[in-house]
């Protein structure tokens, strides 16, 4: 990765799902529909259906990211800008997930889709708004060293209490990881703050299990995704606040 990396901003991403979206057959069920839109196989299967849901609460995530960073921008135009994505933002209903696609492809309306595109253009504008896209090469490659760990701490010696605690918090990773596909860089935060907390909770099973190599395994993990936001927005690691507890938690040294 270095700074040749593709530029996003959250209206990038938001309007290349919707573009996607909107070009998909009116007469399919829309489950099927988000289904080819994020990429999910299998859509017919249970595990398909939460990842949709996933995936559709991550895309309401990116709407509200969308119209904060607007509103980040000194005068901003209400009508141009603001009141089209919340119009657009109504395609994002749960409960209708076995109706057809027509009910919610006229909701992705021509003129809303050309006001995205320009407020694209605007946010682009401001260098505090953009981050590095992350290869999905090296996404997914995280995303299979998560699934290896999780099953490696389900069927270790560690404390029942902690090894919970560590299972809970790698499946938020990999829900994480699944949302930096809609949301970018905000995903990685969350996953951060959540793992400092859990971490932070767990402070004593850990110190006293730090040298288990899940845990240590683990370690590494958050530092890496650490360094991939860092990358992303180009700003100090998040790690570095917590820099005098994580190294005695992780027993990674100094």
């Amino acid at each position: 990765m270095n700074d040749a990396e593709l530029k996003r901003n959250p209206a990038t991403r938001l309007y290349e799902i919707l573009d996607s979206a909107r070009r998909q057959n009116p007469g399919e069920q829309t489950r099927g529909i988000w289904c080819k839109v994020f990429d999910i196989p299998d859509p017919k299967s249970e595990s398909s259906l939460f990842a949709v849901l996933e995936h559709l609460i991550a895309l309401r995530k990116l709407f509200a990211e969308v119209e904060a960073a607007l509103r980040h921008i000194p005068n901003v135009n209400e009508n141009l800008f603001i009141k089209p994505i919340t119009r657009l933002a109504e395609i994002v209903d749960i409960n209708g997930l076995h109706n057809t696609w027509a009910g919610y492809s006229t909701k992705i309306r021509g003129e809303d889709i050309i006001a995205l595109k320009y407020a694209e253009d605007l946010l682009s504008q401001y260098p505090a708004l953009q981050e590095n896209e992350i290869p999905i090469s090296e996404i997914q490659e995280i995303l299979d060293e998560l699934d290896i760990l999780y099953e490696s701490i389900a069927t270790s010696e560690l404390p029942q209490g902690l090894r919970e605690s560590l299972l809970d918090l790698i499946q938020e990773m990999r829900n994480g990881i699944h949302e930096y596909r809609v949301r970018g860089a905000s995903a990685l935060h969350d996953i951060l703050e959540k793992s400092i907390g859990v971490l932070a909770v767990n402070k004593e099973a850990i110190e006293e299990n730090n040298t288990s190599e899940d845990v240590q395994a683990l370690g590494r993990m958050l530092v890496r995704i650490d360094k991939l936001y860092s990358f992303a927005l180009k700003m100090k690691p998040m790690l570095e606040a917590t820099a005098n507890i994580l190294p005695r938690l992780l027993g990674s040294g100094s």
